[in-house]
């Protein structure tokens, strides 16, 4: 049995590590306002956003978490995450008052976790969250209790 030259361990490992490195590279262009952890996890919070970022790469792998939090977001328009996968949002902190029926198409397979704030005025969007079939959990703030009340079967199929 013949063992590896030293030599050669040391450029598997270098090439290990800049495999690595450009995985890092790749997943922080995608959203370059953004930071990016391993998971991957989008952190755009607090970054002062009015609109989603715009994706300047195509990325399809599966998104752990996409933190919006605390910026300045008042709607979600129609298939607002297109292109993307994504298991958790957290969309707290932003006044958002209008939120499409088709704002998270898409998403229907692997968004589990959600965190949506209202603008204290909005009625609770039940036509995008009935869709979320998957949804394991939600996080609905700013919004008038009632509206939940009132609405039949809202949670009719989820366990």
């Amino acid at each position: 049995m013949e063992l590896a030259a030293p030599h050669s361990l040391f450029r598997v490992m270098v090439i290990f590590s800049l495999g690595q490195l450009v995985n890092s590279q790749d997943c922080g262009a995608v959203f370059p306002r953004c930071q990016c952890y391993e998971g991957p996890v989008f952190d755009c919070s607090s970054r002062g956003l009015t609109a989603l970022p715009n994706l300047t790469m195509p990325f399809t792998t599966l998104i752990q978490e996409m933190r919006l939090n605390n910026n300045s977001f008042t709607t979600l328009g129609s298939d607002a995450f297109h292109g993307l996968r994504i298991k958790g949002i957290d969309l707290r902190g932003n006044p958002i008052g209008s939120v499409h029926s088709s704002a998270f198409q898409g998403l229907v397979v692997d968004l589990k976790i959600l965190y949506l704030d209202g603008d204290k005025t909005s009625v609770v969007p039940i036509d995008t969250l009935k869709a979320l079939v998957n949804l394991e959990e939600l996080v609905l703030r700013n919004y008038g209790i009632l509206h939940l009340l009132n609405t039949d079967n809202y949670f009719r199929g989820h366990p």
